[in-house]
């Protein structure tokens, strides 16, 4: 029962304040759950969002808080493609209009630079106004990074060179081109459990 209470609430929580972006939305998300919340960007935004899980699946809490548990960390500097993450509290964002990976580090553990006045190191996790968006891989190779996972300490993407296809190219040209490929890159850590 949860689970469809749940899956009911995405939608209208993706962005509470621009009907175009709720709408979009309803249809055109991309997340993953991750280190205890859920994150989800909008494909034609660059800003992303996270809840707490413990938030999405408590019955009790009615839709209006459930709307002002979601954060909002800001841009992340592309649209994104896809989320994963690892055992580590890092996110990890599919940056497709930058050829890209990009990630987020989520607890304060795992930092090494101060933000905001707030020194590396200590514990818990990052409030969302001191995310800081890194690269970690950029390459014209990876043609619209898409569906993410980790595995043995490896980082598995694929491309999907979703821009060029005859939707987004004058004349309706195909410019998709072979091999299409799938990418592994060493982060050595675990998937997000």
């Amino acid at each position: 029962m949860a689970h469809k209470k749940v899956i009911s609430r995405l939608p209208q929580m993706a962005s509470p304040w621009v009907r175009e972006i709720e709408l979009m939305c309803a249809h055109v998300t991309d997340g993953i759950i991750a280190s205890g919340n859920f994150y989800w960007g909008v494909l034609a935004s660059r800003r992303f969002y996270y809840i707490s899980q413990e938030v999405l699946v408590d019955e009790s809490l009615k839709d209006a808080e459930v709307l002002a548990a979601v954060q909002n960390p800001g841009q992340c500097g592309s649209e994104q493609a896809g989320f994963t993450a690892d055992d580590r509290g890092r996110v990890y964002i599919a940056a497709s209009e930058q050829n890209a990976i990009y990630y987020v580090d989520t607890l304060e553990s795992e930092t090494n630079m101060t933000v905001n006045g707030s020194a590396p190191g200590g514990s818990g996790l990052i409030p969302p106004n001191d995310y800081v968006v890194k690269t970690l891989v950029r390459n014209a190779m990876i043609q619209h990074a898409d569906s993410m996972a980790i595995l043995d300490g490896w980082l598995y993407f694929n491309t999907n060179q979703l821009t060029l296809g005859p939707g987004f190219q004058y004349n309706n040209t195909d410019k998709r081109r072979g091999p299409f490929r799938s990418f592994r890159l060493w982060i050595g850590r675990g998937p997000a459990v």
